[in-house]
Order: structure tokens, then sequence, then C-alpha cells
């Protein structure tokens, strides 16, 4: 009778022992989904929309009451600051110097760089086509 209820009860903390892995075990899932913006995103958008906009007034300061400033003040003020004119070789650049010529420059970095990029892969794969030739098994042909 002793050893029975012995066992009932050795019986019973293993399934609680059980049962508490499995809590455990979704605790820990429970709380990387709290913790996880993206699943509440995906379960609640406007919720979360609505939370950033408000967010996002709060944060952006308000812009001040614009100020009507009188003509002494303002001549007190361009009083101290000195204000030069700027040098002649500082003149607007063209378009190709100023917009083409960047936008080609760049356009030939990206087509470069994809090329680069293709012929790295084509040598990765001869690389692996290689070494997988040198480790295969090849059949044994009598002759």
């Amino acid at each position: 009778m002793n050893e029975d209820r012995s066992v009932h009860i050795r019986k019973e903390m293993e399934t609680i022992r059980c049962a508490l892995r499995d809590d455990a075990a979704s605790i820990v899932e429970n709380a990387k989904l709290i913790v996880d913006w993206r699943h509440f995103v995906e379960r609640h958008p406007w919720a979360c929309m609505a939370t950033a906009a408000a967010l996002g007034y709060l944060i952006v300061p308000r812009s001040r009451q614009g100020r009507t400033l009188d003509n002494a003040t303002v001549e007190k003020i361009a009083s101290r600051v000195q204000v030069s004119a700027p040098p002649e070789q500082a003149k607007t650049k063209g378009f190709l110097m100023g917009i083409a010529l960047p936008l080609l420059g760049r356009a030939a970095l990206q087509g470069g760089l994809a090329l680069l990029q293709k012929q790295m892969r084509h040598r990765d794969h001869e690389a692996d086509e290689a070494t997988e030739s040198e480790t295969a098994v090849r059949p044994h042909r009598p002759r």
C-alpha cells in the first residue's frame, strides 16, 4: 500500500514536471512575441499606425509663432553679422558637371560592382563543382 502510494506520488510529480516544462516553454514563446514589434504590427496594424502618428505628433516640436521685427532690430542684427558675397568660383555648376556626371559615375560604379559580383559567383560555382567532382564516388569499372 505504502509502495503504491509512493509510485503514484512519483508519477504525479513527473506529470507536474512535464507540465512545468511545457508552461515554461510557452511563457518564453509568449515573451518573445510580446517583445517583437513585428507581431504587433501584423496583428494590429491600425492601432500601431495610430500610435505612431500620436507619438510623431507629440515628439515633433510645435512651431513658434513668427515674430515681426522692427527696422531698428534688423539693422542691429545685421551690423553684428558679416555678410560677404560668394566668390566668383562658386558659380552654379552646369547640367553636365552638377547632375549628369555624378549620376553617370554612380551608374558605372554600380555596373562594375554587379559585374564583379557575377564573376565571384561564377568562380564560387566552379570551385563547388570541382570540390564535388573530387569527392564524388566514382563507380568501379573493370578493365
